[in-house]
């Protein structure tokens, strides 16, 4: 082989390896990507059924996308994996509240015998009742007391995952500018398997924004985005 064409040939390999990799990330959203274990330290990051055997912590894979324009700074999205667990598991010991400021997701019986101090860096619950739920009015959360987390808004939207993927990947103000065009706004909502939701937490300065998009129900997978502000 010429010596001079070598060179080319393992740049040209190199620039395919890239691009491949990189269509595949943009294709899985957030599958691809590192894993990050969210598990709390202590008796929550475990799932414990009725015949004491461990339940493994839903998987949870995180991904940050720059934004293309000035202003965003980009999206994160994790995509969370949950185990398929037992028919009499108790529902307050499966990790469903979710955190956009930090990916964590914790159990009821978790964030409340164990890290109590955290319940207002809450979001919103995605498991339990394939509900959608705001942490704000998840009344077992606070006993009857105040609710310290901000309260999340849900808003159904029907867009291809083409549509989706741009958002994400390139475009995070569109979940902003498309706030006003979701349909049933409400602070609890029920989801099936294909459903696409924006969110938005008006209690934050700036007002904050992202999706929700529910992969498969069983095994149940769930893909949260978050837009994130200059």
């Amino acid at each position: 082989m010429n010596y001079l064409m070598k060179p080319i040939l393992i740049m040209i390999l190199g620039f395919t390896l890239s691009l491949t990799a990189c269509q595949e990330d943009t294709e899985n959203l957030a599958q691809g990507s590192r894993n990050v274990l969210r598990q709390p330290v202590g008796p929550g990051d475990k799932v414990i059924n009725p015949g004491n055997e461990p339940y493994a912590y839903p998987n949870i894979i995180e991904k940050y996308y720059p934004a293309r324009l000035a202003n965003y700074q980009g999206t994160k999205a994790w995509r969370i994996e949950w185990p398929e667990y037992s028919g009499d598991i108790d529902p307050d010991q499966i990790p469903t509240f979710f955190a956009t400021s930090t990916g964590g997701l914790n159990s009821l019986k978790y964030i409340n015998s164990i890290d109590p101090l955290n319940k207002k860096k809450l979001s919103f619950s995605l498991f339990n009742g394939t509900r959608l739920k705001a942490a704000a009015v998840e009344e077992t959360l606070w006993g009857g007391g105040a609710p310290s987390a901000e309260a999340v808004y849900f808003g159904k939207i029907d867009k291809s995952l083409g549509h989706i993927k741009d958002w994400v990947t390139t475009r995070p103000s569109a979940f902003e500018l498309n706030w006003e065009n979701t349909e049933d706004l409400d602070y609890d909502v029920e989801y099936q398997e294909g459903d696409f939701f924006i969110y938005q937490i008006p209690g934050l300065t700036p007002i904050q924004y992202g999706g929700i998009r529910i992969v498969s129900e069983n095994p149940r997978i769930i893909e949260v985005y978050h837009a994130v502000n200059n």
